[in-house]
C-alpha cells in the first residue's frame, strides 16, 4: 500500500497537522488490508483487560497528563536504545505500519492521538511491546 491510500497518513502528510520530512516518511511502511489484519490479531495478543498482560510482560507505565513531549521521548528512549529497531505498528484491525524505534519515539505525537487511539507496538523478536492508550498513558513491557 502507498503512504497516500493509507487512512492515517493526515497525520504525516498534511501541513494542518504535520508534515514530516520525505526521508522519515519514506521509513514508513503502510500494510495492505491483509497483513494489517494479521498483525492486529497479533496485537491482541499481547493485550489482558485495557492494558499490556501482565501474564506476559513486567510492565512500566507513563501517565501522559499535562506533561511536555521531550521527557516523554526521553522516557521511550531510555526503555529501548537501539533506534534502528523494526517496529510493527497496529491501530486497527485494517491499520497497521512497520517503520522504526527512533522515528516513532522521535515523532510518536504524531503517531499516537491520545482519546482516539490504542496503539500496539512491538519488534520483531517480540521481546516487548508498548501500548499507546487512549485514556492518555503509555505502557512498556518486557517480556516474563
Amino acid at each position: 500500500m502507498k503512504l497516500t491510500d493509507f487512512p492515517l497518513a493526515w497525520r504525516w502528510t498534511d501541513k494542518e497537522h504535520t508534515v514530516l520530512p520525505d526521508h522519515v516518511l519514506s521509513h514508513i511502511s503502510p500494510q495492505d488490508p491483509e497483513q494489517a489484519q494479521s498483525l492486529h490479531r497479533l496485537s491482541l495478543q499481547f493485550l489482558g483487560s485495557d492494558s499490556l498482560s501482565p501474564e506476559q510482560f513486567t510492565i512500566e507505565q507513563l501517565s501522559l497528563g499535562t506533561q511536555e513531549p521531550q521527557p516523554i521521548t526521553n522516557w521511550l528512549h531510555e526503555k529501548h536504545q537501539q533506534q534502528e529497531t523494526r517496529v510493527f505498528l497496529s491501530w486497527a484491525q485494517d491499520m497497521a505500519v512497520i517503520t522504526n524505534w527512533g522515528i516513532l519515539t522521535k515523532y510518536w505525537q504524531d503517531f499516537y492521538y491520545p482519546s482516539s487511539d490504542d496503539l500496539v507496538v512491538w519488534p520483531e523478536h517480540l521481546g516487548w511491546a508498548v501500548l499507546f492508550h487512549h485514556a492518555e498513558f503509555i505502557q512498556f513491557g518486557k517480556r516474563l
